[in-house]
């Protein structure tokens, strides 16, 4: 469970930690879940992640820029970023990962095409091709408080038993029934690998 709630001339994300505490408690005790908050959600962190977990939750900020792989991003913590450029890189295998959870703001556009005309994949979506089995992933901008809320159903329904679309579809009906306006729970999707 990785997460960087605060960052230099972004807005804050006050529910990041309350989300990941709250995921962290429904995890499998093993193996024991380790949180990786702020300054301890780093590069290394997020391969390590990558490498020994088959469930992946990362609750951030994501910038897309259209158009530009390298200039999109992923915040970690202490003021660091990752680029889409760099996530489709070698350096981070998803292969291990079942399910990677992108808790960040259109996670799952597309990010347009370069220069040359060719196509930029969304974040959802270079992490599937880099192997994660399932992405969750967002379509739009996020409320922070209303997507804690929403993982926190949806990790209940999977913990459950429940497969990842149809824990995020009950998750995404208890969520209407309290806020009835979808900005605040239809965001989200499941992507399979192809």
């Amino acid at each position: 469970m990785l997460g960087s709630a605060r960052a230099a001339g972004l807005p804050a994300l006050p529910q990041v930690p309350a989300e990941l505490r709250t995921l962290a408690a429904l995890a499998p005790a093993e193996p024991a879940p380790e949180l990786r908050l702020d300054g301890a959600f780093t590069r290394a962190t997020l391969r390590q992640a990558l490498a020994q977990r088959r469930v992946v939750h990362i609750a951030s900020h994501f910038r897309l820029v259209p158009g530009d792989a390298q200039a999109s991003w992923l915040q970690l913590g202490g003021g660091q970023r990752v680029s889409l450029a760099e996530l489709a890189r070698p350096g981070f295998d998803f292969r291990g990962v079942d399910l990677l959870t992108l808790s960040a703001c259109e996670t799952a556009v597309p990010a347009g095409v370069d220069a040359r005309g060719s196509p930029l994949e969304s974040l959802a979506h270079v992490a599937l091709l880099r192997g994660a089995r399932q992405v969750l992933a967002s379509l739009w901008t996020v409320p922070d408080e209303d997507t804690a809320q929403l993982m926190a159903d949806v990790y209940r329904a999977y913990a459950a038993g429940q497969p990842a679309p149809e824990a995020l579809r009950q998750a995404q009906i208890a969520r209407m029934r309290v806020s009835p306006h979808p900005s605040a729970w239809g965001g989200f999707i499941v992507l399979d690998r192809p």
